[in-house]
Protein backbone atom coordinates (compact mmCIF):
# COMPACT_ATOMS: atom_id res chain seq x y z
CA UNK A 1 0.00 0.00 0.00
CA UNK A 2 2.91 2.32 0.78
CA UNK A 3 4.38 1.76 -2.68
CA UNK A 4 1.01 2.63 -4.24
CA UNK A 5 0.94 5.93 -2.36
CA UNK A 6 4.49 6.66 -3.52
CA UNK A 7 3.50 6.02 -7.17
CA UNK A 8 0.49 8.23 -6.72
CA UNK A 9 2.58 11.05 -5.25
CA UNK A 10 5.17 10.81 -8.05
CA UNK A 11 2.47 10.85 -10.73
CA UNK A 12 0.95 13.94 -9.09
CA UNK A 13 4.37 15.62 -9.13
CA UNK A 14 4.92 14.76 -12.82
CA UNK A 15 1.48 16.12 -13.64
CA UNK A 16 2.29 19.31 -11.75
CA UNK A 17 5.57 19.57 -13.67
CA UNK A 18 3.74 19.31 -17.00
CA UNK A 19 1.29 22.01 -15.92
CA UNK A 20 4.14 24.12 -14.49
CA UNK A 21 2.31 24.11 -11.17
CA UNK A 22 4.90 22.92 -8.64
CA UNK A 23 6.04 24.90 -5.62
CA UNK A 24 9.65 24.67 -4.42
CA UNK A 25 9.14 21.77 -2.01
CA UNK A 26 7.35 19.71 -4.67
CA UNK A 27 10.06 20.58 -7.20
CA UNK A 28 12.65 19.34 -4.69
CA UNK A 29 10.73 16.09 -4.13
CA UNK A 30 10.65 15.49 -7.88
CA UNK A 31 14.37 16.20 -8.20
CA UNK A 32 15.14 13.80 -5.32
CA UNK A 33 13.10 11.04 -7.00
CA UNK A 34 14.87 11.65 -10.31
CA UNK A 35 18.31 11.44 -8.66
CA UNK A 36 17.57 8.21 -6.74
CA UNK A 37 17.68 5.92 -9.77
CA UNK A 38 18.62 6.43 -13.44
CA UNK A 39 15.54 4.41 -14.38
CA UNK A 40 13.39 7.09 -12.70
CA UNK A 41 14.95 9.78 -14.91
CA UNK A 42 14.45 7.62 -18.04
CA UNK A 43 10.81 7.06 -17.14
CA UNK A 44 10.38 10.80 -16.50
CA UNK A 45 11.92 11.63 -19.89
CA UNK A 46 9.63 9.16 -21.67
CA UNK A 47 6.54 10.62 -19.98
CA UNK A 48 7.41 14.25 -20.56
CA UNK A 49 8.91 14.08 -24.06
CA UNK A 50 7.10 16.27 -26.58
CA UNK A 51 6.73 13.48 -29.15
CA UNK A 52 5.15 11.09 -26.62
CA UNK A 53 2.63 13.70 -25.53
CA UNK A 54 1.75 14.54 -29.15
CA UNK A 55 1.20 10.85 -29.96
CA UNK A 56 -0.92 10.29 -26.86
CA UNK A 57 -3.15 13.28 -27.54
CA UNK A 58 -3.59 12.48 -31.23
CA UNK A 59 -4.53 8.86 -30.56
CA UNK A 60 -6.94 9.92 -27.82
CA UNK A 61 -9.41 11.46 -30.27
CA UNK A 62 -9.12 8.62 -32.77
CA UNK A 63 -10.62 5.86 -30.67
CA UNK A 64 -13.66 4.27 -32.19
CA UNK A 65 -16.19 4.96 -29.48
CA UNK A 66 -18.94 2.80 -30.94
CA UNK A 67 -16.79 -0.32 -31.19
CA UNK A 68 -15.35 0.39 -27.73
CA UNK A 69 -18.87 0.60 -26.29
CA UNK A 70 -19.88 -2.64 -28.04
CA UNK A 71 -16.83 -4.34 -26.56
CA UNK A 72 -17.69 -3.08 -23.07
CA UNK A 73 -21.29 -4.28 -23.47
CA UNK A 74 -20.10 -7.67 -24.69
CA UNK A 75 -17.59 -8.15 -21.89
CA UNK A 76 -19.76 -6.91 -19.05
CA UNK A 77 -23.12 -8.21 -20.21
CA UNK A 78 -24.63 -4.75 -19.78
CA UNK A 79 -28.24 -4.56 -20.92
CA UNK A 80 -29.75 -1.13 -21.17
CA UNK A 81 -33.29 -2.49 -21.36
CA UNK A 82 -33.22 -3.79 -17.78
CA UNK A 83 -32.29 -0.36 -16.47
CA UNK A 84 -35.00 1.34 -18.54
CA UNK A 85 -37.66 -1.16 -17.47
CA UNK A 86 -36.70 -0.63 -13.84
CA UNK A 87 -36.95 3.15 -14.27
CA UNK A 88 -40.38 2.82 -15.88
CA UNK A 89 -41.57 0.55 -13.08
CA UNK A 90 -40.39 2.97 -10.43
CA UNK A 91 -42.02 5.89 -12.26
CA UNK A 92 -45.31 3.97 -12.60
CA UNK A 93 -45.33 3.03 -8.93
CA UNK A 94 -44.57 6.61 -7.92
CA UNK A 95 -47.35 7.97 -10.13
CA UNK A 96 -49.86 5.49 -8.69
CA UNK A 97 -48.91 6.45 -5.14
CA UNK A 98 -49.10 10.17 -5.98
CA UNK A 99 -52.46 9.75 -7.73
CA UNK A 100 -53.93 7.81 -4.82
CA UNK A 101 -52.62 10.36 -2.33
CA UNK A 102 -53.99 13.36 -4.21
CA UNK A 103 -57.31 11.63 -4.91
CA UNK A 104 -57.67 10.59 -1.27
CA UNK A 105 -56.93 14.10 -0.09
CA UNK A 106 -59.60 15.65 -2.29
CA UNK A 107 -62.08 12.90 -1.47
CA UNK A 108 -61.65 13.16 2.29
CA UNK A 109 -61.28 16.94 2.52
CA UNK A 110 -64.28 17.88 0.43
CA UNK A 111 -65.86 21.19 1.46
CA UNK A 112 -69.59 20.83 2.12
CA UNK A 113 -71.80 22.79 -0.26
CA UNK A 114 -73.40 25.79 1.32
CA UNK A 115 -77.17 25.53 1.42
CA UNK A 116 -79.35 28.53 1.92
CA UNK A 117 -82.58 27.86 3.75
CA UNK A 118 -85.43 30.28 3.69
CA UNK A 119 -88.10 29.83 6.32
CA UNK A 120 -91.63 30.38 5.09
CA UNK A 121 -94.65 30.43 7.27
CA UNK A 122 -97.76 29.19 5.54
CA UNK A 123 -100.74 29.49 7.72
CA UNK A 124 -103.24 26.91 6.70
CA UNK A 125 -106.73 27.73 7.66
CA UNK A 126 -108.68 25.02 9.44
CA UNK A 127 -110.44 22.69 7.05
CA UNK A 128 -114.11 22.46 6.37
CA UNK A 129 -116.61 20.52 4.31
CA UNK A 130 -115.76 21.99 0.97
CA UNK A 131 -113.71 21.05 -2.11
CA UNK A 132 -112.76 22.48 -5.50
CA UNK A 133 -112.68 20.26 -8.57
CA UNK A 134 -110.69 21.60 -11.56
CA UNK A 135 -111.67 20.09 -14.88
CA UNK A 136 -109.39 19.58 -17.89
CA UNK A 137 -110.82 22.60 -19.65
CA UNK A 138 -109.87 24.81 -16.66
CA UNK A 139 -113.40 25.10 -15.25
CA UNK A 140 -113.58 24.97 -11.43
CA UNK A 141 -116.51 23.41 -9.58
CA UNK A 142 -116.92 24.20 -5.90
CA UNK A 143 -118.58 21.79 -3.55
CA UNK A 144 -119.80 22.81 -0.14
CA UNK A 145 -120.72 20.22 2.49
CA UNK A 146 -122.90 17.36 1.41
Amino acid sequence: MDQFNEFFDISRLISGYLKDDLDESEQQQLENWLNVDPENRAQFERLTSEGKLQDDFSSYGQTDKISAWKRIVKETGYRKTKAIILIYRIAAAASIVMGATIGGYFLLHKQPKQQFVQNQYNDIAPGGNKAILTLSNGQKNRFNGC
